[in-house]
């Protein structure tokens, strides 16, 4: 039984560091409940991959559970995020917001079109994975700059004293004792009773022995 609280109790981040917002941050506090995840920094396999390209020569050599050529083989991508997106485009070829809007000032949607302009808005999902997974690959400047691993190596550092964890236990019990409502009985209390088809056997050889 864990007397601390040993997983970081924080909003997600992505690969760069910055909080997801909206719908995203729901999403992956409910995933870090369900999958256990310690430490809620997240990436896309595209980023892991290029960062661990940048420092291959740094990688373990390759063995039986390790190919520096494939450092994310294995890695499974469960959580999902949204990302609303605003492509403009002018003959199919993307162009920004503020030209789409500069070239199409009063035009009606079939004007637009017309005019070889389209337009889409909307959310795109894609897939993430905890950097936990491969923080034994990361590199100490990537580490050092995500404060989230340094707190939760703290959290799990955290000792507790054995007359602590003793007093822990007994209010963890009181309180699961409050909750269900089960009366406790003394251990002196309790007193060696004769189950009854005990009783009837005992009758039985009586009778037999007479």
């Amino acid at each position: 039984m864990s007397f601390y609280i040993s997983t970081l109790t924080a909003l997600p981040r992505n690969f760069h560091n910055n909080i997801y917002n909206g719908v995203n941050i729901i999403m992956l506090l409910q995933d870090q409940a369900e999958y256990a995840v310690k430490v809620p920094l997240y990436a896309t396999f595209k980023q892991a991959a290029t960062l661990l390209e940048e420092i291959k020569d740094t990688l373990p050599d390759k063995s039986d559970d390790f190919d520096p050529d494939k450092p994310l083989k294995g890695i499974t991508l469960d959580h999902l995020v949204v990302k609303y997106l605003e492509t403009y485009k002018k003959q199919g070829k993307t162009i920004s917001k503020a030209l789409f809007e500069k070239r199409t000032q009063g035009m009606t949607a079939k004007k637009i079109k017309e005019a070889g302009f389209s337009y889409q808005k909307g959310l795109k999902g894609y897939k993430v994975f905890p950097l936990e997974k491969i923080q034994h690959l990361l590199p100490d400047k990537f580490i050092k700059e995500r404060d989230y691993f340094a707190k939760q190596q703290a959290l799990e550092a955290k000792v507790m004293l054995p007359e602590n964890q003793d007093l822990a236990f007994v209010k963890k019990a009181q309180l699961i004792i409050d909750e269900v409502g089960v009366p406790v009985i003394e251990k002196t209390a309790i007193k060696p009773i004769t189950p009854p088809k005990s009783i009837a056997l005992l009758c039985r050889l009586e009778k037999i022995q007479l």
